[in-house]
């Protein structure tokens, strides 16, 4: 397969720095429906208190992630984070559940926000990190909300 070309249908084809990270929502709940992924929520709690979560998906907020990684945060993500200094107990936790989805359970990861621009961050800081079977879903909450009021409008 040429290297231009995406290992998953719906997956990003193109020529951008971006090609190859992102999937579609409708290939990646196929995935997760035949528990070859998983979805990984990097919206921030509130966000999913107030919007709705996905069933199943594991909650690890982007700007934590950034955080546990010793990653700088801006003003504004810091503001909105507005938490202490991760200790050592939660970097090993978060490594311990990536590790066992990634690695343990051979799972892709589909990272999820509400627009589509965080899970891209997201997704490419996984892969960074070694867990190269990460992608970021197209659309983000916004689409899968939508699918699930065009499959049952109110």
């Amino acid at each position: 397969m040429p290297r231009s070309q995406a290992k998953y249908p719906g997956a990003s084809n193109t020529q951008n720095p971006e090609a190859g990270l992102e999937i579609s929502l409708d290939t990646a709940e196929e995935l997760v429906a035949l528990q070859l992924g998983m979805f990984v929520d990097v919206r921030q709690t509130l966000e999913g208190e107030l919007e709705g979560e996905i069933p199943g998906a594991l909650s690890i907020p982007l700007f934590q992630v950034k955080t546990l990684l010793g990653q700088p945060l801006s003003e504004e993500e810091q503001e909105i984070l507005d938490m202490d200094v991760p200790d050592e107990a939660d970097i090993q936790s978060f490594l311990s559940r990536i590790n066992h989805l990634h690695f343990g359970s051979s799972l892709l990861l589909f990272c999820i926000c509400n627009s589509g621009q965080r899970s891209l961050h997201a997704a490419r800081l996984f892969r960074n990190l070694g867990y190269v079977r990460t992608y970021s879903v197209r659309g983000g909450f916004r689409a899968w909300r939508g699918a699930r009021e065009r499959k049952h409008p109110a």
